[in-house]
């Protein structure tokens, strides 16, 4: 009986213990813990921690989950859920809100009825995170027909961040004119029209960051903000899109080859003099029009180009002869140096260039060595392997002697190079053996070799380039691939 005695005071004193130290926390410490909590487990603590029932109703995070995975909830558990939001939201009063999370997600078997009753629930909610001056608003709410967001989202003069996911749903913006002060703006399976981008033009001149996941019937589609900095878009069908923004420092385009094509025609027309960063990813645009880009410094191109959209690709490159610095996919360059395709473009002011492939295959060398022709004033070269879902076929048709021949002018000035070994072929391992036999007389300052996995041709290559640390004046790092 004192055994247990002893191990009870024992486990008492261990709570104790534990709850005194989060009951010396201060209070903003406190206070961020919990913002972490799932809004279900805030309120399963709040009944078990006393200094937590007290911070409970001023947290200042809320992140409300309820989802539905395989099978559907019985309507008296998510009434039960719903109505302990009801009540936190009674007892809360008007303590203000950073940030309100809500991830609702249903299994798609409710009659229109009940999904009525429960958006009625879910824009409460909402008008209660307003009330409570909520600045950070991360909404994913599924399934969202006959949804709509209470306007009073929109002309918070407190709300900074809107994240909305409608599952398809068109997002409606109030039509009168007014302010919005949002600066970060996230919209992702949310059906577009054309009075969303004109509350854009019209209503958002705070807006600093637009992130959209475009799907709209709308054929013509202008983004104008005199605020914008950051713009990324992913586009599921074919499309005219103008963008028009003097702020603009960086765009990532996604216009995916798996597309809706029913046009079979898309354009694409820039104004951004300040734009600094320009990313374009899937397919090429028909039609494009960039613009004078005379402060671009970055620019990655990973498009997938069909056959008959080759020339989109030559256009696209000499539209960004401005940048110093280019990440390329071997998609893209392949379309450029096709048999029957324009000459390189010239782009000398490219000093940093990054390449991405699965392996150097043979039908990529020479591509390469026409697109390295154009940039005389490269210092800085990376071929970055990526491990693909199959095996390539082995590459092995360029040797050392090839690469001599080439005579390329910017190798008296390379600075750095690195190069990942996709294990498949020597090409890479020639390129580098290349590297160390010509570049130890020249300026180059380091050299960074990735190894495959337990490859002979690998070790052979890095033992070549470790005989060269004598004789070269460049760091050369020799490390596995992880």
């Amino acid at each position: 009986m004192g055994k247990l005695s002893a191990s009870t005071s024992c486990q008492a004193t261990s709570s104790e213990s534990i709850t005194d130290k989060f009951s010396d926390l201060p209070d903003e410490v406190a206070h961020l813990i919990l913002s972490f909590l799932p809004f279900k487990d805030l309120t399963r603590l709040s009944a078990v921690l006393k200094r937590c029932r007290q911070l409970y109703p001023s947290v200042p995070g809320l992140n409300f989950i309820f989802y539905e995975e395989v099978k559907p909830k019985p309507n008296q558990d998510i009434e039960m859920l719903m109505s302990s939001l009801d009540r936190y939201f009674f007892s809360r009063g008007d303590h203000r809100i950073q940030h309100f999370g809500m991830n609702w997600n249903l299994y798609p078997n409710k009659t229109v009825q009940e999904l009525s009753n429960y958006h009625f629930r879910l824009n409460t909610w909402i008008r209660n995170a307003v009330r409570c001056h909520v600045e950070e608003l991360d909404l994913l709410i599924y399934p969202a027909y006959g949804f709509s967001l209470p306007s009073c989202v929109f002309l918070s003069p407190y709300l900074r961040s809107l994240s909305v996911n409608l599952a398809g749903q068109i997002l409606e913006v109030p039509s009168l004119p007014f302010s919005s002060n949002i600066h970060d703006l996230k919209l992702f399976g949310v059906n577009l029209d054309e009075r969303f981008f004109q509350w854009i033009s019209c209503s958002c001149k705070c807006i600093k960051k637009l992130d959209l996941h475009i799907m709209t019937d709308t054929q013509n589609i202008t983004i104008e903000s005199s605020s914008l900095e950051h713009l990324h878009v992913l586009i599921f069908r074919d499309l005219h899109l103008n963008i028009s923004c003097e702020k603009l420092e960086t765009i990532e385009i996604n216009l995916g080859p798996e597309r809706h094509r029913a046009t079979s025609s898309n354009s694409l027309k820039i104004f951004a003099p300040n734009l600094k960063n320009l990313q374009c990813i899937g397919s090429p645009w028909g039609s494009q029009n960039l613009g004078k880009l005379m402060s671009l410094e970055k620019v990655e191109l990973f498009l997938k180009p069909r056959p008959n959209e080759i020339d989109n690709v030559f256009e696209a490159l000499c539209s960004i002869c401005w940048a110093r610095v280019l990440h390329i996919s071997k998609d893209t360059i392949k379309a450029l140096f096709k048999e029957g395709s324009m000459a390189a473009p010239i782009l000398d002011n490219i000093c940093n260039l990054r390449i991405h492939c699965t392996t150097l295959e043979d039908d990529l060398v020479p591509a390469v060595v026409s697109l390295l022709r154009g940039m005389p004033n490269l210092n800085s070269l990376s071929i970055r392997t990526v491990k693909g879902p199959w095996n390539p076929e082995p590459s092995s048709g360029f040797g050392t002697e090839y690469w001599k021949l080439q005579n390329l002018a910017f190798l008296h000035q390379l600075q750095e190079v690195t190069v990942q070994y996709s294990g498949h072929g020597s090409n890479e391992i020639e390129f580098s053996t290349y590297s160390t036999e010509y570049w130890k007389l020249q300026n180059l300052k380091k050299i960074a070799i990735f190894l495959g996995s337990e490859d002979e041709q690998s070790e052979a290559a890095a033992g070549m380039v470790s005989r060269n640390k004598m004789i070269s004046t460049a760091t050369i790092i020799i490390r596995r691939r992880e």
